[in-house]
């Protein structure tokens, strides 16, 4: 649970699945975190809730996707 009550979500993953879940190197998920995906270590171990680490990858994502391309892609496959 979040300080204020709320449930932030109730999978919790370690490295090595958030690692073959984003598809990536275990190294690769190390430079996330310096570059701030939510994760947190306990008992010297990271875990990720996948809840914030999928919006975190949204709104990062987001940042660097011109809008542009976005709507092309929009318009060419229908969505």
């Amino acid at each position: 649970m979040a300080g204020n009550g709320v449930v932030v979500s109730r999978v919790i993953i370690g490295l090595g699945p958030m690692a073959k879940v984003l598809q990536v190197s275990i190294p690769t998920v190390y430079m996330y975190l310096r570059e701030g995906m939510p994760g947190r270590k306990i008992g010297g171990q990271w875990h990720f809730h996948t809840v914030p680490v999928d919006k975190w990858f949204h709104n990062t994502c987001a940042e660097k996707v011109d809008p542009a391309i976005i709507d092309r892609e929009e318009q060419e496959f229908g969505i």
